[in-house]
């Protein structure tokens, strides 16, 4: 038997659905009493369902927990113009040193756009 490699917890799963809106594979469903996985073989592990999950109901046996942080809140969420004005702040450099980058930095930008939308 292949070993169970995502699950929903029951007692924590409060079956809001996002997990269900978000899954790429479309894994996961709502029961009566929470959400659950009904085909783990086919979960790519992107973690989507982890990173919305307000309740950490999620269970990913192979994913490491630390790499994902608590969904915000929506009081402390940035609203549009915010975001947009970020976004905008964003500038691409096109000149480069010829020092090397430092590994932990480079470890941290691959990090970086693993989650990046």
């Amino acid at each position: 038997m292949d070993r169970e490699i995502v699950a929903i917890d029951p007692d924590r799963c409060q079956r809001c659905g996002l997990c269900v809106e978000i899954c790429p594979r479309g894994i996961i469903s709502l029961g009566e009493e929470s959400a659950g996985i009904k085909a783990p073989q086919r979960c790519i592990l992107c973690g989507h369902c982890k990173g919305v999950c307000p309740e950490d109901a999620v269970i990913h046996y192979t994913l490491d927990p630390a790499e994902f942080g608590p969904v915000l809140p929506k009081e402390r969420r940035p609203d549009s113009e915010t975001l947009l004005s970020f976004f905008r702040s964003r500038r691409s450099i096109r000149f480069f040193k010829p020092e090397p980058v430092a590994r932990p930095l480079l470890d941290k930008i691959i990090q970086a756009g693993r989650f990046i939308p």
